[in-house]
């Protein structure tokens, strides 16, 4: 309680950026969402949610951080495989976004959700980082080592992602398979490079990341 009371002070200190703007359309088997934002400070992340609709719920989390984030006046799309989404697009709401300069904007509990996946993100990163040292020369058993890991983290059913246990286990899931992916189509240093360069972004990110 006590993280989460400090997370919500230092949001609400913050300088605050408007909400990015949503566009919404249904294409093949799922919808594609569109993102621009709107401040003049590059936009790192945001919370999308079904909101008030009956029978179905969504929960999407993007965060741009490490990509150097989505630019001002810049559209960025995301093509997504639920088809509600693009059938309903009045009801799916931007909730939170979060800023380079460590602004934000939305509801601050959804807001401390980012963070929270943020941290997760970190502390992830850093394990990922020492994995990779210890065992890189043997990749194929580096690989296997990681895909059981990533499967100890991935949500389980009845989890939601608009929870804080949700969000970091979806958090440490993405993390993990990125690694994965990277170790699949680079060097284990290479790979370890990208962590590194990751887990910099990440430490010296806005606002400041609570303590998990």
């Amino acid at each position: 309680m006590k993280i989460v009371i400090a997370v919500l002070a230092t949001l609400a200190a913050a300088f605050a950026q408007p909400l990015p703007q949503l566009r919404i359309e249904a294409v093949d088997a799922g919808s594609m969402l569109y993102i621009k934002n709107i401040s003049a400070i590059p936009l790192t992340a945001f919370m999308l949610e079904l909101v008030d609709y009956p029978g179905s719920s969504f929960t999407f989390y993007r965060d741009e951080l490490t990509a150097g984030g989505i630019a001002p006046g810049v559209e960025q799309k995301y093509r997504i495989t639920n088809m509600t989404v693009g059938a309903a697009p009045d009801y799916v709401k931007v909730q939170a976004a979060v800023y380079q300069d460590g602004g934000s904007s939305g509801i601050p509990a959804k807001v401390a959700l980012i963070l929270g996946r943020r941290a997760t993100a970190l502390d992830t990163t850093r394990e990922l980082i020492q994995r990779v040292q210890k065992d890189g020369s043997k990749k194929d058993a580096l690989l296997s080592d990681l895909k059981q890991w990533a499967d100890t983290t991935k949500p389980q059913r009845g989890v939601k992602l608009n929870s804080l246990e949700g969000a970091r286990q979806d958090s440490a899931f993405e993390t993990i398979s990125a690694a994965i992916r990277s170790l699949n189509e680079h060097s284990p240093d290479e790979t370890l490079k990208m962590l590194r360069n990751d887990e910099n972004k990440l430490a010296q990110s806005h606002p400041a990341l609570p303590v998990q």
